[in-house]
């Protein structure tokens, strides 16, 4: 990778600016960013949430002990429920990075476009977030500080990923390669974007009256509660995405300068 010398003076990496395309494209964008975000990785959670079955009601009471069969099919359900869960999630994942790059250069992606390249990248997504979850929680068993750094190392895999065509492990290389000799500077955001969704977290819940407790454990949310879930979730997922995106752009414009026919080909 070329050195900042090589790289014809093109300056430090900007937090500032990364900062700034990722609550821009938010704004440019309401419609597909929060869309996306809502009815793509909220609103099937929330449905589960009010009209699937809480702790409260699954009960055992068989006399002879558990049936096998019954055993099973909960399994099976759970089993599945968690595939469609990460695959919504990868779904809305890849979406979003379309829309945030289009927005870099200077356009709209639409619903349909930003889909599709949600679903064609999909299956790696979810192929790379369990790994990363994986290897982090490893990394949290070894007391917290290799998972900080390894998150870090890979904290623009997913655009990456999507960007760039790769595959799950080219992916990880990837983002180590662009996030070398700026990971203070990531740590720094990944940080301030936590306080931020935390912030905002507290400002829906306020706003609504809802406590972060306040649901009794098992029990079917209320109505109230719903809406904070969704609001809380939708802002979370979009402005992770779109700052996540908007670090991968502002990496690779850094390391290898701007990429405008690159991300021509990738929307071709």
């Amino acid at each position: 990778m070329a050195s900042a010398a090589d790289r014809g003076g093109r300056g430090a990496f900007s937090l500032a600016t990364v900062i700034a395309r990722g609550f821009g494209v938010m704004v440019g964008n309401p419609l597909p960013i929060f869309g996306i975000a809502f009815l793509l990785g909220e609103l099937p959670q929330l449905l589960l949430s009010y009209f699937g079955p809480s702790t409260a009601t699954i009960q055992i009471d068989q006399p002879n002990g558990i049936d096998t069969a019954w055993l099973l099919a909960v399994f099976a359900i759970a089993l599945g429920s968690l595939f469609v869960s990460l695959f919504l999630l990868a779904l809305v994942q890849g979406a979003l990075v379309r829309v945030t790059l289009a927005y870099a250069q200077g356009r709209r992606a639409s619903l349909g476009e930003s889909l599709a390249a949600g679903a064609a990248k999909a299956l790696p997504l979810i192929g790379l977030l369990l790994l990363m979850v994986f290897a982090l929680a490893f990394g949290f068993a070894l007391f917290v500080v290799p998972a900080i750094l390894l998150y870090v190392r890979w904290a623009v895999a997913s655009p990456a990923l999507v960007a760039e065509d790769l595959g799950v492990f080219a992916a990880f290389r990837r983002s180590a390669e662009l996030t070398k000799g700026a990971r203070w500077q990531i740590f720094l955001l990944q940080l301030l974007s936590l306080i931020v969704i935390l912030v905002l977290q507290s400002v829906v819940a306020g706003t609504l009256g809802i406590g972060a407790t306040s649901q009794t454990a098992g029990a079917t949310p209320t109505i109230a509660e719903l809406v904070a879930m969704g609001a809380i979730g939708t802002l979370t997922t979009a402005a992770w995405a779109s700052l996540q995106t908007s670090l991968y752009i502002g990496l690779r414009d850094w390391k290898d300068g701007p990429e405008n026919d690159t991300l021509a080909d990738v929307f071709a």
